[in-house]
């Protein structure tokens, strides 16, 4: 399935929940994009009326200021009711839509068949969070690019240089981030499902349904023993991904600190000689710390945006597919008292291979 249906459905859901939540998120996003670049221009404003402009002028641009502080410490309030409002709405909707699907489907093998069943769980629980979640994701980097666009066309507006040194910045950090998304969305697959698998031991030994077998049988240190084996594997991933993240991370942020350090002694050393004043350098102070902190968010985003599309991918095949059958795994030959997949009973078994 391609990950432009998925995105394509998912943003279908969260528009038929609820349309005025949706739009009145994607309104504050860009309010929440523009409130820093209109800050840092009427804060050079402030400093450049300081040295040279009138009381009145001066007073003016400090009450814009003000204004603006208030508006973005009271946006994020706002901006978290309307999205309470849209999470509830794509919930509803969402679990609306699942089961009407549900009830469709005729018989019972959708209930005896462990992987459909699988399927429908993971459905039940992306469908109500994760097109929410995208939505956030896409909104992370509509702010990004918006606030990137922003400060490169008010530094631009100061000094071309400076505007050419920002962007210069922050190509390195957006190259390296881009590596590491892709590196973090191949390692999900592995993640996810050995997590599952220490989900799926990690039941059984802590509940009801298999107790008496476990018990009877004495295979408790086996199953903890597999348990901890998904978590140690799990445990490598994350610790590879960390150590690439180090080394992916250090040259470019070398890179990225020392054009940027670049910058400030050469607008620095322009504001001294009279063609910068030190209205530019606080601009350009602002830019370099709001754009490369939202290139990483924004690159964040896309990874974490992929990852919530294959999660979300399940919930369109169950939803749209009538809960089809989503993957193979080998039944298991139960006799009277074992299996031959290695479970020990049918009920441990539970019908097939691995976890």
């Amino acid at each position: 399935m391609s990950r432009r249906r998925v995105a394509a459905t998912a943003l279908r859901l969260a528009l038929g929940a609820h349309r005025r939540a949706l739009a009145a998120t994607l309104l504050f996003a860009v309010v929440e994009a523009t409130g820093p670049i209109a800050a840092a221009w009427l804060t050079k404003q402030l400093i450049d009326s300081l040295t040279g402009h009138g009381t009145r002028e001066v007073t003016a641009i400090a009450a814009a200021l003000a204004a603006t502080g208030v508006l973005l410490a009271l946006l994020p309030y706002v901006d978290d009711l309307c999205q309470g409002v849209l999470t509830r709405a794509v919930a509803l909707t969402a679990q609306d839509r699942l089961f009407r699907a549900v009830n469709a489907h005729p018989g019972l093998d959708l209930y005896e068949d462990p992987v459909r069943l699988d399927r429908l769980r993971l459905a039940q629980q992306s469908g109500q969070d994760t097109p929410v979640q995208l939505v956030q994701c896409a909104l992370i980097v509509l702010r990004s690019g918006w606030t990137l666009v922003g400060f490169a066309g008010v530094l631009a507006a100061v000094s071309p240089v400076l505007a050419g040194l920002v962007l210069l910045g922050a190509v390195p950090k957006l190259v390296a981030e881009l590596r590491l998304a892709r590196a973090t969305a191949a390692a999900f697959a592995g993640v996810t499902a050995g997590e599952r698998r220490e989900a799926f031991f990690s039941t059984l030994l802590g509940g009801t349904t298999a107790a008496k077998e476990i018990r009877l049988f004495g295979i408790g240190d086996v199953l903890r023993e597999r348990m901890l084996v998904e978590r140690r594997a799990v445990n490598r991933i994350r610790h590879r991904l960390d150590v690439r993240r180090l080394s992916v991370n250090s040259l470019p942020t070398l890179l990225a600190s020392g054009v940027a350090g670049g910058g400030l002694l050469w607008a620095v050393g322009r504001v001294s000689a009279g063609t910068l004043t030190v209205g530019d350098l606080s601009v350009f102070l602002a830019a370099v710390a709001s754009v490369q902190g939202g290139l990483g968010s924004a690159v964040t985003a896309v990874a974490n945006g992929h990852q919530h599309l294959l999660v979300f991918a399940e919930y369109v095949a169950v939803a749209e597919g009538g809960a089809r059958r989503g993957g193979s795994q080998t039944p298991c030959t139960t006799g009277s008292s074992s299996t031959t997949c290695g479970s020990v009973t049918p009920r441990i078994c539970r019908g097939y291979c691995g976890a």
